[in-house]
């Protein structure tokens, strides 16, 4: 799978998934550690884990149209030697 091009953007995206899935462990860990309130602890994890993946999947979306754009270019450079 790894060489062709729909591969590699498979690859890439698999690790933005890894990413998303390792933060949305840690993140709602430390904001229950730095929340002082004990009432908003819960509320906090959860936007937390929902603004982690938010994140994510707008860092993804941005990187898959630039490797796209990379692959298919809209504009092919020519050189024409002036002079």
């Amino acid at each position: 799978m790894t060489g062709t091009k729909f591969g590699n953007l498979m690859i890439g995206s698999a690790c933005y998934v890894v990413i998303g899935i390792v933060g949305s462990i840690v993140m709602p860990m430390y904001v229950k550690a730095r929340t002082t309130d004990v009432t908003q602890k819960s509320t906090n994890e959860w936007m937390a884990c929902s603004l982690w993946w938010l994140a994510i999947c707008c860092m993804w979306l941005m990187w898959a149209c630039v490797f796209m754009f990379g692959m298919n270019p809209m504009l092919n450079p020519t050189y024409s030697p002036t002079g």
